[in-house]
């Protein structure tokens, strides 16, 4: 049986794939920890490998959990690495994100207000039905605020270049939050939460990639 370890994205938990279908496969989670303060992607990627226990696993990562798999893929020899709504490399992060390396307004944005649901987030991650804006918030409010900060500037400074691995990629083409620019396979009409909205089409997708 394969082993496949999930990644969720920016400070979310496991409940972003529950609506996957991965039946027949040993699924892990690997659970975000508290960042040090000299911790690096790559660094903390390290930290986060050490709950890998299987050989040639399957990563699997939505959008920041993608880009760590990244990291993470460079020193446990995967098998496949999955990326969902995610940037296999620092290229792919928006222009608008690669600014704020100069202009770090993000570092004074308060956290309480990305923490607390709204209309904008709703529409920035693409999502319009009761169920999905309630999940949303409630990993929000979940949300360590010293990670999110943390992580946010850490994708924002983000250096990674193409590294030669066994990426696939799915992306949905409404995606706002991390525009599409290319992927294997593109989910129409696709917010940032694919992996939730559109989950039987994404589910499948995986199955094909690898079985």
């Amino acid at each position: 049986m394969k082993t496949i370890y999930l990644l969720s994205g920016l400070g979310a938990d496991k409940r972003i794939f529950d609506r996957l279908d991965l039946s027949g496969f040993e699924v892990h989670y690997i659970e975000w920890i508290k960042p040090l303060p000299d911790d690096t992607m790559k660094s903390y990627a390290q930290r986060l490998s050490t709950q890998i226990k299987s050989p040639n696993p399957i990563l699997i990562g939505v959008s920041f959990g993608g880009m760590m798999a990244t990291e993470i893929a460079t020193q446990v020899a995967p098998e496949k690495v999955i990326l969902i709504s995610s940037a296999r490399d620092s290229n792919a992060i928006p222009f608008y994100f690669r600014m704020l390396r100069y202009l770090p307004i993000h570092r004074w944005i308060p956290i309480h207000w990305m923490k607390k649901g709204n209309a904008l987030q709703d529409w920035i991650f693409g999502i319009t039905q009761n169920e999905d804006k309630e999940l949303l918030r409630a990993i929000l409010a979940a949300t360590d605020p010293y990670f999110l900060r943390w992580a946010i500037h850490q994708i924002i400074t983000w250096n990674n270049r193409s590294e030669p691995l066994p990426i696939s990629q799915i992306h949905g083409d409404s995606d706002r939050l991390l525009p599409f620019r290319h992927a294997d396979f593109t989910v129409a009409d696709g917010g940032h939460l694919i992996v939730h909205t559109h989950a039987p089409i994404v589910s499948q997708w995986i199955r094909e990639k690898i079985t």
